[in-house]
Order: structure tokens, then sequence, then C-alpha cells
């Protein structure tokens, strides 16, 4: 099941600008549900983020505890290789 938090993951990982309605087709959820993580996000203290200044509104994860890199990241450079893909989660 997707949440905010795997959604700000996927933010950090991508490092784009994501609206209610690029999250929600990433997610395959409603743009209902994507436009309360991006709320959550956008007022949750651990999220540092970034706002568009286009017509499109999209919000960009910059860190999230203090991390800049995703957890996914993080893995591969620990373990000096790409993840498999069998071994990912999907979201």
């Amino acid at each position: 099941m997707s949440s905010t938090i795997n959604a700000a993951e996927k933010m950090l990982q991508t490092q784009q600008f994501y609206n209610s309605l690029t999250l929600a087709q990433v997610f395959g959820v409603s743009t209902n549900r994507a436009a309360s993580w991006l709320k959550n996000i956008k007022e949750q203290e651990g999220y540092k983020t970034l706002e568009s200044t286009d017509q499109s509104g999209g919000l960009k994860v910059v860190s999230i505890n203090g991390r800049t890199a995703s957890i996914e990241d993080l893995q591969c450079r620990a373990l000096l290789f790409k993840r498999p893909a069998m071994l990912l989660q999907s979201p």
C-alpha cells in the first residue's frame, strides 16, 4: 500500500516536481489521495521541499529528515551495485 512516506521517497529519488495528477499517475491512485500526500509532505516537519514557480504548482522533495538521498540510492551505494529489480518493492 502506498503512503506519504513512499511518495516522498519516490519524489526524493527522482528529484522532479510533482503535482497531484503526476503523483497519482506514478502510484496509480486518485488525485485526491495524491493531493493529500502532497499536503502532508508540505506540512510535516521532516520534509524539506521546493514549490514550482510555474502554473503546474508542483512540489519537489529536497530532503527527508535531513537525508538528501533516497533509501534505494543509499542501499545501492552500500552494496556498490544497483539492487536487482526482483528485490525492489513496487510502489
